[in-house]
């Protein structure tokens, strides 16, 4: 009898280990008005997708992030997929950034945030942030 009920509750129980059970298929993801995407992964990291706009500047990539560049921690990480920029650390001043080929500044265009363009090299359409 014991050998039963041991193998019922075993059985009731299995089903519950093969699921996630995390209901919230969000990431904690906010898309704002620029169209960047900020999540929180795993880590405790924030990271933000840039809202692609195109090629300016020299016919450079060009992405925009949600907040002003000041608003930002002095160290965020970069990384643009197929651009050799992988979790690249930028330390700001809050209002520029120029290095080997990567430009963060706060944009001219007022309700926009922080701007980045990478080398004209770069065919990504795709750049997020951590921090």
């Amino acid at each position: 009898m014991k050998k039963k009920l041991v193998t019922y509750l075993l059985l009731a129980l299995f089903p519950l280990t093969l699921c996630a059970c995390d209901d919230d298929d969000d990431d904690d993801e906010i898309t704002t008005s620029t169209g960047a995407t900020a999540t929180a992964p795993s880590g405790g990291a924030t990271r933000e997708d840039g809202a692609y706009h195109g090629r300016g500047n020299g016919n450079r990539p060009l992405w925009y992030f949600s907040k002003k560049m000041a608003s930002y921690p002095s160290t965020i990480y970069l990384t643009v997929p197929g651009c050799g920029y992988d979790h690249v650390s930028v330390t700001h001043n809050g209002k520029r950034y120029e290095v080997g080929g990567i430009l963060f500044k706060q944009s001219d265009v007022s309700g926009r945030g922080m701007a980045l363009h990478v080398a004209a090299s770069c065919g990504s359409r795709s750049a997020y942030i951590e921090y």
